[in-house]
């Protein structure tokens, strides 16, 4: 890959990237993950794919690579105690009180987040949240597409099976887009 192709990738890209480390960090190391993933992308970039699909999978593994060693360096850094502390101690609230709704829904949403495992989360986010084609999806796990759609499907079924266990009417309670991305997981039970 030369100079262009490399600020092509990165002006087509970018967006893409920080918005995938935004969905799993904090604003500040969301930028740092989408800097990081770039520039070991340009380190790396002798041996990136010809191809732009398996060029943007190739991507996101950097993405998901440089993400994953923030998290691990944050978690031995911070501790939820200590920061709340430091919040009340510098008079900022822990809570605004105009945004309570979305804390609460997104409070739900984490709970039955929770409820999934780590490589499911990371199934669904990479095709629903960051829009990756399931093959796309496949080449950053490194499975097969098969597999991957065999997984998205059993992740939207327990999700409609989950929400079904929150009292949600899945048919009814949920928006047009959240039955698109449950991807039909929430007609005729809990599959």
């Amino acid at each position: 890959m030369d100079d262009s192709e490399f600020e092509e990738l990165v002006v087509v890209l970018h967006a893409a990237v920080h918005a995938y480390a935004a969905r799993r960090t904090d604003p500040h190391t969301a930028d740092d993950v989408a800097a990081e993933t770039f520039a070991a992308v340009w380190r790396r970039r002798a041996a990136a794919p010809s191809d732009s699909t398996e060029r943007r999978a190739w991507v996101f593994g950097f993405a998901r690579h440089v993400l994953a060693h923030a998290q691990r360096a944050k978690a031995r850094q911070l501790n939820l105690g200590v920061r709340m502390h430091a919040a009340v101690m510098a008079g900022l609230p822990i809570v605004e009180p105009d945004v309570a709704e979305r804390v609460v829904d997104s409070h739900e949403a984490a709970g039955i987040l929770r409820r999934l495992s780590p490589r499911d989360v990371e199934v669904l986010g990479l095709v629903v949240w960051d829009g990756l084609s399931p093959a796309e999806a496949a080449a950053v796990l490194g499975c097969s597409v098969t597999a991957l759609t065999t997984r998205l499907m059993r992740v939207r079924r327990h999700i409609a099976a989950l929400l079904r266990a929150h009292a949600y009417d899945v048919d009814h309670d949920l928006n047009d887009e959240d039955r698109r991305l449950l991807g039909g997981a929430t007609e005729g039970g809990p599959g």
